[in-house]
């Protein structure tokens, strides 16, 4: 008898090791005794009945992931505490109603965001934009500044309303244009932002059409006085007389507002107009572009590049003497005549008056290449011409504002 217990407990202690060595974890995991009342209870203490496959399967809750020595619980994967992406946040039902201000703040968003988020907020922007069907309420999505520049849903929601512009009357047309224009100004475009760059001259090349058929057309009276010319009379004399009365203007001006090809081609009989809108120009330094206005209305829109170091003053002054042909007085105290090849100001030179800031004003330059860019003196750079055309459009007293509005 006792050999036959001894060969029991040896079979047993076989068969223990022989499904130990198998891997079966369930039979593996610890030593097992069956019990009268059919539960089975593990060295680990958990309890099953015998007949537990025939049960539904129990929900298991995930476990919330512990932080680990030395990170911050806001920085444990998993934990709802963590950051989200910008982006993430404003992807939601609500920023599906259209709600102007919320697109403004995605078109923001987009630019700041990338990958997956991203992706999801560029979907649901177009969505929205493509409900919105008039000038207004696209013009109100795209914002107060030119972030819509710089994404493809932007882009393409700033065609979508140049496309809706173009169907208005010409004169709303150029002033929701001129509303557009504005807003590419406002805001940061670099250089290395090229398709920001390239947008904003396909749109001032649609606009320029229309201030060409509106604003600088003498059959378009509106905001103007017509002048009849008398025998003798030329077009600075007429502007000289204008300015008496308070409205600035110059024969140039006059030429370009009248499609005259120059001041000294007048003929006595015809009927002239006279923009009774001030003239004037603006510089938003962040997008590196300058407009010229009348009134409310953009005339014109150049790159320009303006001081390294931010040398260039935000304020506001007024044009002075033009010159052209101009010697340069460097800042090391040496004069360089036109021509030179150190003297960097191009053939034209307009003057900027300030009380505290003397020297400034805008040029030509000889590296074109340095537009849209800070690397003057403080002056203006631009184009030969561009500084040709602003030279001569706008008026000396005209007020030329320097800023950097973002938003």
């Amino acid at each position: 008898m006792i050999r036959y217990l001894f060969g029991l407990v040896a079979l047993v202690v076989m068969y223990l090791g022989w499904q130990w060595y198998s891997g079966d974890p369930s039979q593996a995991s610890g030593s097992m005794l069956k019990t009268a009342d059919g539960v089975a209870e593990t060295a680990g203490g958990v309890a099953e009945t015998a007949d537990q496959e025939k049960l539904p399967p129990v929900a298991v809750r995930p476990q919330t992931p512990q932080p680990r020595p030395g990170l911050e619980p806001s920085n444990v994967p998993g934990d709802s505490s963590a950051p989200r992406d910008e982006a993430e946040e404003l992807a939601t039902d609500e920023f599906l109603t259209g709600d102007p201000k919320t697109l403004q703040e995605g078109f923001q968003r987009l630019r700041r965001s990338s990958g997956a988020a991203g992706e999801r907020l560029g979907v649901e922007l177009a969505s929205a934009v493509a409900r919105i069907d008039s000038v207004e309420g696209l013009l109100a999505v795209l914002g107060p500044g030119n972030a819509f520049l710089h994404s493809k849903v932007g882009r393409k929601a700033a065609r979508q309303a140049v496309a809706k512009i173009q169907q208005l009357e010409p004169e709303s047309a150029v002033e929701k244009m001129s509303a557009l224009l504005e807003r590419c100004m406002q805001g940061s475009i670099c250089k290395t932002d090229v398709a920001a760059g390239q947008l904003v001259d396909e749109i001032y090349h649609q606009h320029k059409v229309l201030v060409d058929r509106v604003v600088f057309s003498p059959a378009n009276l509106r905001k103007a006085r017509s002048h009849p010319v008398r025998p003798g009379e030329t077009l600075g004399g007429i502007a000289r007389r204008y300015r008496k009365q308070g409205i600035n203007v110059e024969g140039w001006t006059l030429c370009y507002v009248n499609r005259i090809s120059r001041p000294n081609r007048l003929r006595a009989g015809v009927t002239i107009k006279i923009p009774i809108e001030p003239v004037w120009a603006k510089v938003e330094k962040s997008s590196f572009l300058l407009a010229v206005y009348v009134g409310s209305t953009i005339v014109r829109l150049y790159w320009v590049a303006h001081g390294a170091d931010d040398k260039t003053p935000m304020t506001s002054f007024t044009v002075g003497a033009k010159l052209v042909d101009p010697d340069w007085y460097a800042p090391d105290g040496n004069v360089y005549a036109f021509g030179h090849p150190k003297n960097l100001l191009g053939r034209h030179f307009v003057k900027f008056e300030h009380k505290s800031y003397q020297g400034f004003g805008a040029h030509g330059t000889s590296e074109p290449e340095s537009i849209r860019s800070m690397s003057s003196q403080g002056c203006l750079r631009m184009y030969d011409a561009d500084i040709e055309w602003f030279s001569r459009f706008v008026p000396r007293g005209a007020k030329v504002t320097i800023a950097a509005t973002s938003h």
